[in-house]
This record gives structure tokens, C-alpha cells and sequence, in this order.
């Protein structure tokens, strides 16, 4: 319940210990579970509850919500649902390309004719790159032993963050 997870974590943070008055063996339920906090938390132990899955305490007043929407307790995640969140980012979408139309290369490109050549060769650039990064990661002995579904998985969600970096580590001079 909600009360033992919180007197788990309390626990845990102060690390805290405690001492049964009885013989250990203390009835924990929901009525009587604030008379010996020893067998409380022994109980939680056994219940499966883990020290060290409990987070470090945040620091107070590090950021409160600003608009009244973020103060309501039923506008939480579960009100974002697939649709909406798709759609979001469908819209967001389209505002790039109506931004940034001269970064396309094609028949109906916008970008002024002796730019074309400089956005080919990054196009090329970043194609060669993310080949490496694949090769690369094929390498990996456990990123090998992975379903194939999984590492096209994880390379799909990852590959623009690699590639920042690794253009990054090489763009160091020693």
C-alpha cells in the first residue's frame, strides 16, 4: 500500500532501524500496521520491496509547476493517449518542413544552386557515418548476441545521438 512504500523509503533514506517489542512475529495488515515498525519492515522486505531500488530524495523547491493545468491531479500522463501524442508529433513535422525548406536536395529544392553541391557532400558525409556507427555496433559482442529486431530497435531510437557524438570525438583536436 501506499502508506508502506512511503514508510519503506523513509526508512531506507534515514536508514533506520528498529526493534521488535514482541517475538517477531507481529500481525502487518492494514489496520494494525503502524504498531511495531520493525515487523513493518520486515514485511516489506518480504513482500519483495528492494533498499537499493529507492531514489536518492530530490531537493526541494528545485521546480514547481507553473500553470494551474500542472497543479490538477487528472491531467496526468495516462491523459496522454497514442492519438495525441502521434499527432503531436505530425505537427510538429510539418512546422520543419515549412521552416527549414531550403535543407531538402531534390527537383524542388530551394537551395541556391551553389550551396548544392556543400549539402550533397553532408548528406554523403552522414550517410557514411551512420554506416560506421552500424558497423560499429555490430561489433559489439552483446550488442551481437541481440534479436536482429532488437538491434534495429535500439539503433533507430539511438542513431542521431551516436552520430552527434561521434562527429563530436572526432572533431577534437589532440
Amino acid at each position: 500500500c501506499e502508506g508502506c512504500k512511503g514508510f519503506f523509503k523513509r526508512t531506507v533514506r534515514k536508514d533506520l532501524t528498529y526493534a521488535c517489542r514482541e517475538d517477531k512475529n507481529c500481525i502487518i495488515d492494514k489496520r494494525q500496521r503502524n504498531r511495531c515498525q520493525y515487523c513493518r519492515y520486515q514485511k516489506c522486505l518480504a513482500c519483495g520491496m528492494k533498499r537499493e531500488a529507492v531514489q536518492e530524495e530530490r531537493q526541494r523547491g528545485a521546480k514547481l509547476p507553473t500553470k494551474q493545468d500542472d497543479l490538477n491531479p487528472t491531467s496526468s500522463v495516462r491523459d496522454l493517449t497514442i492519438e495525441r501524442i502521434l499527432e503531436a508529433e505530425q505537427k510538429s513535422e510539418a512546422c520543419g518542413d515549412n521552416a527549414i525548406p531550403y535543407l531538402r536536395v531534390g527537383p524542388n529544392s530551394m537551395v541556391p544552386p551553389e550551396y548544392k553541391g556543400a549539402v550533397s557532400h553532408l548528406c554523403q558525409m552522414a550517410n557514411k557515418q551512420l554506416y560506421q556507427l552500424i558497423e560499429y555496433a555490430r561489433r559489439m559482442p552483446h550488442f551481437a548476441q541481440l534479436q536482429r529486431e532488437d538491434q534495429v530497435t535500439l539503433l533507430r531510437a539511438g542513431w542521431n545521438e551516436l552520430i552527434i557524438a561521434s562527429v563530436a570525438w572526432r572533431s577534437i583536436e589532440v
